[in-house]
């Protein structure tokens, strides 16, 4: 069985993207801690939120300066 948790939108930034803060409770459930770097999906009208772990953040960092120094 799902749990639900409600949490509001701190800021909308002007890209559209929004920033919330998760519900402590969640925060426990999950065992997630602050300035973990989550991946956030939005699929069938849910909310999926799951924590990049340190080898796929290593991945996505490396993707990030490419794209970047392509772009100078």
């Amino acid at each position: 069985m799902s749990k639900i948790y409600t949490s509001q939108v701190i800021e909308i930034c002007e890209n559209g993207d929004a920033i919330i803060e998760l519900p402590k409770e969640l925060m426990e459930d999950m065992g997630w801690k602050t300035n973990d770097l989550l991946d956030i999906d939005y699929v069938n009208g849910e909310l999926i939120i799951k924590k990049i772990e340190e080898t796929r953040m290593k991945r996505y960092w490396r993707i990030f300066k490419s794209f970047f120094q392509k772009t100078k």
